[in-house]
């Protein structure tokens, strides 16, 4: 059998690439994978090249580059690409455009979360139609996400599967009270501050203002708290700026991409996550996992992950406020915080979990490769009778 390629906007950490590249590591004894980037390479490439799975790089430039569009035809007809399996949707559009004058390659697609403000593109709609093909299939992270691309794409409800994201509960798991003091100690935590975790890209659909809007709140209250800001982004900058306008620089730690994140969860006592649009956001169900609860922001399949009291709390998208009103509950109560974070690790265990993630994937490409060898067959016996 041929190679399935994993089709990416790059390797930087993000929950698209995550999914991406630990499914090929998990699968990579049942089939042959490529992981190709139409962008340019990240961090998460180390761990693929570690378990021996080949990546690719196409080089998009902005716009429509069909030079692209060519290299990407190329490398499934050089690798023996005979699955894509195309996370979001602009590899989606790349993948479709490079099958078109080469062979028949079936696609599945991946929505992971949508753009804000999300919206219906008539030219998308036909482009979807015209080029997607029966034996293609279509998953979304959660329902919030599914109903977008029945709504803004034009994609039929039936083809949908929604498949959502799991988590490895044997690799974020809580450390124990020894563990988590010497990790506060070499991020020179104090044990008696108050620690929230936001894992987190710098990007304006992540809303870090609103974060660090709450965090000066809460710090009226509680002067020990202190926020641990991990990911980076291009508004690195932006985000210096207001912590330092805001006086909050000795409250804050700017921790950038980390390749282990694990330590960042287990040092903390809640994370938030101040989103403005999300699908189901790997970084919360790492967090619970770790058990934490979750302060969050009511946007994508969030109102399905929290439950409001028990796991965690929901405050309406930029209301800091209401964020700085639940932080600070859960500051001043740590039974509360205990009691739910075990709640939440237990949920994440229960309902995202990484094994059933990857069963459900294996069975979408068993589908889609058994659907295009039995159209090949009938085509073939056709042509013979």
């Amino acid at each position: 059998m041929g190679k399935i390629a994993q089709v990416i906007h790059s390797l930087n950490p993000g929950g698209a690439e995550i999914i991406a590249s630990k499914l090929a590591i998990a699968l990579r004894h049942l089939y042959e994978f490529i992981v190709i980037e139409l962008d340019g390479d990240g961090p998460l490439e180390d761990e693929l090249t570690r378990c021996r799975i080949p990546v690719k790089i196409v080089g998009r430039h902005s716009g429509i580059d069909y030079r692209a569009i060519s290299r990407l035809r190329q490398l499934f007809r050089a690798e023996n690409v005979v699955l894509c399996h195309a996370h979001q949707y602009t590899p989606f559009v790349y993948s479709l455009l490079a099958r078109c004058c080469g062979r028949f390659v079936p696609i599945i697609f991946t929505e992971h979360g949508r753009f804000f403000p999300d919206s219906r593109k008539v030219r998308r709609l036909f482009f979807n139609r015209l080029l997607l093909r029966k034996q293609d299939k279509i998953t979304a992270v959660g329902e919030s996400v599914a109903r977008a691309l029945v709504v803004n794409e034009g994609f039929s409800p039936e083809r949908i599967v929604v498949i959502p994201n799991g988590i490895d509960s044997q690799v974020f798991k809580p450390a124990d009270g020894k563990r988590k003091r010497e990790i506060r100690k070499e991020l020179q935590l104090d044990n008696k501050c108050f620690v929230i975790t936001m894992v987190a890209r710098l990007d304006p659909i992540k809303d870090h203002s609103t974060a660090i809007r709450a965090l000066e709140r809460v710090a009226i209250h509680y002067p020990e708290v202190r926020l641990v800001l991990v990911g980076d982004g291009p508004l690195r900058e932006n985000v210096v700026r207001e912590i330092v306008s805001r006086g909050l620089v000795g409250l804050v730690l700017l921790c950038g991409e980390q390749k282990n994140i694990v330590p960042y969860y287990q040092c903390a006592d809640c994370f938030l996550l101040t989103s403005i649009s999300e699908g189901t956001p790997l970084a919360v169900l790492e967090a619970m996992a770790c058990g934490l609860p979750v302060v969050a922001t009511e946007c994508g399949d969030l109102e399905q992950i929290v439950e409001p009291g028990k796991t965690g709390y929901l405050a309406p998208v930029g209301d800091d406020a209401m964020l700085a009103h639940y932080l600070l509950q859960l500051a001043l109560s740590p039974e509360r915080r205990r009691r739910m974070g075990m709640a939440a690790r237990l949920a994440c265990q229960r309902k995202y979990n990484w094994s059933n993630t990857v069963a459900k994937y294996a069975e979408i490409y068993d589908s889609a490769l058994r659907e295009t060898d039995d159209e090949y067959h009938a085509r073939s016996f056709s042509l013979f009778c």
